[in-house]
């Protein structure tokens, strides 16, 4: 399942939201066809409140999940492997706090920090992952004081559905595709004024060394291999 919203026009804040899902159990190449993507709703005004967009307008998925389909005397049942969005869509179902927030990981309790207006995540030591079982607490802990706890705002219909965080995953479009992967990958090897802080510098000369000696020694070992099996 997945979900996701594009705005009417560059100057209106207004935005269609769709919930859609795909089959797991057909082939890549059929399953990613727009004729077997599944439409549930759409959600047309400003943003979505996702626990009545979820519970108004999903019943048939609702039945579906708890009944299953009886079809030729068999009752088929249904099950939502997982469900992937971007950053904005995942923080609105799961009624939590964006990245640039505090605990703003869905998958982890890293604290974040603000430095010069901005939201970071320094590396850290033994991050605890966000179970389950700790995210149920949360919520619990949240509603009892009325405010945001450990990144968590409220109590989300998903979780009648799927389990969270585990079932939650970041979408390959804009994990990939869109260039954060390259950007994050080259931030070490590009000297710009952007990337100044991140840049490896005079080290780079000495990882090539190493890469090359390296690649010197697979050939060589791939040449005796031919040569004596």
């Amino acid at each position: 399942m997945f979900a996701d919203g594009v705005n009417y026009n560059k100057s209106s804040s207004k935005t269609i939201w769709a919930l859609l899902s795909s089959i797991v159990e057909l082939p890549q190449l059929l399953r990613e066809s727009h004729e077997n993507i599944i439409a549930h709703s759409l959600w047309s005004g400003s943003n979505p409140d996702f626990n009545v967009f979820l519970e108004c307008y999903n019943k048939q998925t609702s039945d579906l999940l708890e009944k299953g389909l009886n079809f030729r005397g068999r009752n088929i049942r249904f099950k939502i492997h997982f469900f992937c969005g971007d950053a904005p869509a995942i923080c609105k179902i799961c009624k939590s706090i964006q990245f640039n927030g505090k605990f703003g990981c869905i998958k982890c309790l890293h604290p974040s920090f603000r430095l010069n207006k901005t939201t970071i995540y320094p590396y850290m030591k033994d991050i605890p992952l966000r179970s389950n079982k700790i995210y149920e607490n949360q919520v619990k802990k949240c509603i009892e004081i009325k405010e945001p706890f450990e990144g968590i705002k409220d109590e989300s219909f998903l979780s009648l559905w799927l389990n969270i965080p585990d079932d939650i995953h970041r979408e390959y479009m804009h994990a990939s595709l869109i260039g954060s992967f390259k950007k994050m990958f080259c931030y070490p090897l590009i000297s710009t004024n952007h990337t100044k802080s991140f840049y490896i510098g005079k080290n780079i000369f000495f990882l090539k060394n190493i890469l090359f000696k390296n690649q010197v020694e697979f050939f060589f070992n791939f040449l005796i291999c031919l040569r004596f099996g």
